[in-house]
């Protein structure tokens, strides 16, 4: 009963070590699928895409490796280098899945060819995936641009800036929103940004899943105080004031007295002017009054002091002691 145990087990040793050798031998009898072409395009393509560039070369060559491998698979079924494929697959998968044609950083060579190019890749790689049960892995966000990366203004001024995220096709949960100083930018969770006070702060805006964030540096300026405006004082616009006409007094004429005529001397003679006023002139005011100092001129008679001008008039009464 001993005996037959023991021969049970190694019966199934025997059984199982031909099992393995029987794959051993399957396998070495399977065809491999040369990956280093497809290795080579990924390997390109990634680094591409890191520089924002995309050749359609690469993209073409990949899609064809992919549609080969494919063909293989519907054929044999299985492939010697089954575990190497695996890995590749993953790898494409990571790279491919996050090509976005429409970013407008990336340079993408021939658009319309890379675009089908692209879409024939995906599809081959899905194919070979789905033959292997491997899950796509998830894909998230690259970047974030908001379109600005500094804003100078005023306080009170409000502004909006809208966050493209690629690649365009992932799916995106929350944006964070938020300023490093709210007493300078306030923004609410919608990336409406309003300047409130003067100084400078950060605006930056995070994808939550990804991670990835863009931001905006904002300055905003100090009021201008503009010292009082002081109106001009106005003078005053003086009148010229007319002074009032003062009436000359009526003098009754004095009657002319003359002492010692004619000699010069000292005796005071007396009269009347053109205007009415009565004078008295001494001896040497005589020979003016007479016009000269010779005794043989006649003096002035009133007839003759009435004609003579007022300047010469008053030249004449100057010296004159009026009374």
């Amino acid at each position: 009963m001993i005996r037959s145990k023991k021969t049970t087990l190694i019966g199934f040793i025997i059984a199982v070590l031909i099992v393995g050798i029987a794959i051993a031998v399957y396998a070495t009898k399977l065809p491999t699928f040369d990956i280093v072409p497809l290795s080579a395009s990924l390997s390109s393509m990634k680094t591409e895409y890191s520089g924002h560039n995309v050749k359609v070369d690469n993209l073409v060559s990949a899609s064809k490796e992919l549609a080969r491998l494919n063909a293989m698979l519907m054929l044999e079924d299985a492939i010697g280098n089954a575990d190497e494929v695996k890995t590749v697959l993953r790898e494409a998968d990571a790279i491919i899945n996050r090509l976005d044609v429409n970013d407008p950083i990336v340079t993408i060579e021939n658009k319309e060819q890379s675009t089908k190019a692209l879409a024939e890749l995906q599809k081959s790689l899905d194919m070979a995936m789905t033959h292997y049960g491997i899950e796509k892995a998830e894909v998230l966000m690259e970047r974030v641009d908001i379109g600005i990366a500094e804003h100078t203004g005023d306080i009170g001024e409000t502004l909006t800036v809208t966050p493209h995220l690629y690649p365009t096709f992932v799916e995106y949960s929350v944006l964070d929103w938020e300023s490093t100083d709210n007493t300078i930018v306030t923004v609410t969770e919608d990336g409406d940004i309003t300047l409130v006070g003067a100084g400078t702060a950060t605006v930056k805006v995070t994808e939550n899943k990804s991670g990835v964030s863009s931001s905006v540096v904002i300055t905003v300026k100090a009021p201008v105080v503009k010292p009082p405006v002081t109106p001009p004082v106005q003078k005053p616009v003086e009148k010229p004031v007319t002074p009032p006409v003062a009436e000359k007094p009526v003098e009754k004429p004095v009657e002319q007295t003359q002492d010692n005529a004619g000699t010069g001397g000292n005796a005071q003679q007396s009269g009347t002017s053109s205007g009415g006023r009565g004078y008295t002139v001494d001896g040497d005011m005589e020979e003016r009054i007479r016009g000269g100092s010779d005794p043989n001129d006649n003096y002035y008679t009133g007839e003759e002091l009435e004609r003579i001008s007022q300047d010469e008039e008053r030249e004449l009464f100057k010296d004159v002691k009026w009374r």
